[in-house]
């Protein structure tokens, strides 16, 4: 049961004579507690994390904070959690963990959404899409679910994901594919991809 290895890590993790293991594997323990439904649990963890953030950040403190975002996320404090991942975003390029930041912008993208901002939705995640391109990144994108694709396809009457390049036209139709799109550039009404010269020729969207 994941429940009974999630208190077992905690419980060895007391054993570690170093104080920064403990603050880890409790962020960690509330990520996979969210993830699992055990909601209230997380958000009792985000109640000792202090916010907004005061630290320096490490790769030690990145990981706690990005967690502490996504609490923010399922609480519903998009605006609380924005700030804070826009501070992860700029430290974590600075000290050239790439990795973090395409974490970090798809959860501005995420929080953008939730706050009804679809242009900086879009701004963030394709900052994202270009960075993870090259690495093949795909769990990234894919484990936040419907909300990715709701930002790359748009609400009825706004403007779809414009896609200037080639090589990441495939790499975000691998995602959808992922995602289960059966035919990752037709959405639900149907529209049909766009053609391939127009790919080419660096004016491409997403969907018509």
């Amino acid at each position: 049961n994941a429940f009974v290895l999630l208190n077992q890590a905690e419980q060895v993790a007391q054993t570690i004579p170093f104080q920064w293991t403990k603050g880890v594997t409790a962020g960690f323990l509330a990520y996979a507690r969210l993830r699992l439904g055990h909601a209230e649990e997380a958000y009792n963890w985000l109640a000792q994390v202090p916010t907004p953030l005061t630290d320096d950040l490490n790769r030690v403190r990145e990981g706690t904070y990005l967690i502490a975002a996504r609490v923010l996320l399922a609480q519903e404090r998009a605006a609380e959690a924005l700030p804070l991942l826009v501070r992860i975003t700029q430290a974590a390029a600075t000290a050239g963990r790439m990795k973090v930041v395409v974490e970090s912008c798809v959860l501005e993208a995420l929080a953008h959404h939730a706050l009804a901002d679809h242009g900086a939705a879009q701004a963030a995640l394709h900052k994202a899409l270009t960075l993870a391109a090259p690495e093949g990144y795909i769990r990234t994108f894919v484990d936040e679910g419907e909300m990715i694709r709701q930002i790359i396809y748009a609400p009825s009457g706004l403007p779809r994901l414009t896609i200037d390049d080639a090589n990441l036209y495939t790499y975000v139709a691998r995602i959808l594919a992922a995602c289960g799109e059966l035919d990752p550039f037709t959405n639900d009404r149907g529209v049909p991809p766009p053609p391939v010269p127009a790919i080419v020729n660096r004016k491409s969207q997403i969907v018509n």
